[in-house]
């Protein structure tokens, strides 16, 4: 997304040692942007969003991607760890985000199990879930851009709305 230093060059070079990774070269547009220009060059199965000052865990898509084969999953919420670090870059504490795992087979069992969701503060940010590639298109939902605050929600609720089957498990992926 415009990114000023050699962010482009590495991610070139790793794209050309692995035949998985797609580079996509833009002008900065914001995050909207970005994450829209991923979504219409999507062509995996899964879509999962990393924001770029974040971190994950080497396991994260693997444990996320067998939950949603194993219940043929539209949407996998998983839950993130807050780090907080002085200005040196030494850790000062961790704090795992509020634990939620259950496994949703139709919209009624999901809408129980929201307000359990948004209490645990997993229902607005987009990283902390994987979605289903063909359910994103099929609902055709995009982000907003232009919109600083409420673009996740704007992204992630029409989906919860179309949501059959949704697993949330309590890993901390994020």
């Amino acid at each position: 997304d415009g990114s000023p230093d050699s962010c482009g060059k590495i991610c070139d070079e790793f794209a050309k040692n692995d035949a998985r990774i797609s580079v996509i070269h833009k002008d900065n547009g914001g995050v909207s942007s970005a994450r829209n220009c991923g979504l219409k060059q999507a062509c995996g199965r899964y879509i999962c969003f990393v924001d770029s000052d974040d971190a994950v865990e080497p396991q994260l898509a693997e444990t996320a991607v067998r939950a949603a084969q194993r219940y043929d999953a539209q949407i996998v919420f998983y839950a993130n760890m807050n780090d907080r670090y002085n200005d040196e870059g030494t850790l000062l504490d961790s704090a795992q985000q509020s634990s939620v795992a259950f496994v949703a087979e139709t919209a009624e069992e999901f809408k129980r199990h929201f307000l359990e969701l948004s209490h645990g503060q997993y229902v607005c940010p987009p990283w902390n879930k994987l979605f289903l590639t063909s359910f994103v298109k099929q609902v055709g939902i995009r982000f907003p851009e232009g919109v600083v605050g409420g673009e996740d929600s704007a992204f992630n609720f029409p989906l919860y709305v179309a949501a059959e089957r949704v697993v949330a498990i309590d890993e901390p992926l994020y």
